[in-house]
């Protein structure tokens, strides 16, 4: 019994895993698609074409709340409201931190 790969090659030899656009093309390949959208959903559509940093605007966490509440004492309002903007996208704390200083400086 051979095991399927979750896996793929794409046309630039990356290997990643298969997910919706893999399945979705792969039936478009064998002329087997369904008509109009087909059985996926409009949410997993959406989903899969979100660009890459786009806006998550999810709510810190109290922990992060704390330590920027510490770390404001050593920056500017406009380098803390980058931070805070980065965070919600998604960003860690050293990833916002970082990209923020080189953008707007302390």
């Amino acid at each position: 019994m051979t095991k399927k790969s979750k896996y793929h090659t794409t046309k630039d030899g990356r290997r990643v895993k298969k997910g919706l656009w893999y399945y979705i093309n792969k039936r478009k390949k064998s002329n087997t698609s369904r008509p109009g959208k087909g059985t996926v959903s409009d949410d997993a559509i959406k989903k899969s074409k979100a660009k890459k940093g786009a806006k998550i605007n999810k709510k810190l966490t109290d922990r992060q709340l704390k330590t920027l509440e510490r770390h404001k004492e050593h920056h500017t309002k406009k380098h803390m409201d980058m931070m805070i903007k980065l965070m919600q996208q998604g960003k860690t704390f050293t990833e916002a931190h970082n990209i923020a200083m080189d953008k707007v400086g302390k």
